[in-house]
């Protein structure tokens, strides 16, 4: 793997109300977002974005999993 040892720059496209974001990674393991075009930019660290994904990709499939199931009422099953 490649150590990063100056803040890397990428644009994703149409992704803010059609307009292009800027993601930046920064040394120290630390991602930058803003709108192209604007000064304001809101950072993240590398850690809460991983334990963001996992927890999304958990919730999913613990919704998959429900799907199929039943679900109780106070009077028995639905």
């Amino acid at each position: 793997m490649t150590n990063v040892t100056k803040p890397i720059r990428r644009s994703v496209g149409g992704v803010e109300r059609g307009r292009d974001v800027i993601v930046t990674l920064y040394p120290g393991g630390v991602f930058g977002f803003r709108v192209k075009r604007h000064k304001r930019e809101w950072r993240l660290p590398v850690v809460s974005a991983y334990r963001m994904a996992v927890e999304r990709e958990l919730g999913l499939e613990r919704a998959e999993k429900r799907k199929g199931r039943k679900t109780l009422v106070r009077r028995g099953r639905l």
